[in-house]
């Protein structure tokens, strides 16, 4: 579901629309979400609510970043580069684990990789930085920091 909206984000033709957008989606299945667990089994856990309405907050400036992806040059690649490198750094432990999760996250990431790109250049210009995102996330242990538990 979140990666369908996510691309119902990246076909949005102006940047202040698509983050407003983003924000409202995210934001409605979080309240849905901690609304219903808190009348079916009775229990509210703030920290993680809380934590979690960070990300619907930072989720308009990833929407208005995405956006840019779409177009041409270096910094629309890096834009391309950085969902599809996480998407692949957190699915690389797929090659190990085989779990179902991490083989969604690089079927993610590999369709990512051929809808985001506009050209053949960009396909170029794009795995660069995709491959360094990957190595950095995956041995700097980011992602433990970014996520901080959850």
């Amino acid at each position: 579901m979140g990666f369908c909206g996510y691309y119902y984000f990246c076909l949005e033709q102006n940047t202040q629309s698509r983050g407003n957008t983003c924000f409202c989606f995210f934001v409605g299945m979080l309240l849905t979400y901690y609304i219903y667990s808190m009348k079916l089994f009775g229990f509210f856990p703030i920290y993680y609510f809380i934590r979690w309405g960070l990300i619907a907050l930072v989720s308009s400036l990833a929407a208005y970043l995405v956006w840019f992806s779409r177009g041409k040059g270096c910094i629309a690649a890096l834009c391309a580069a950085l969902p599809i490198g996480l998407l692949a750094a957190e699915g690389y432990s797929f090659l190990y684990t085989f779990s179902p999760g991490h083989f969604f996250d690089l079927c993610a990431a590999l369709l990512l990789f051929c809808i985001l790109p506009s050209s053949k250049h960009q396909y170029l210009k794009t795995l660069p930085p995709v491959i360094f995102i990957v190595l950095a996330l995956r041995n700097f242990n980011i992602l433990s920091y970014l996520s901080g538990g959850l």
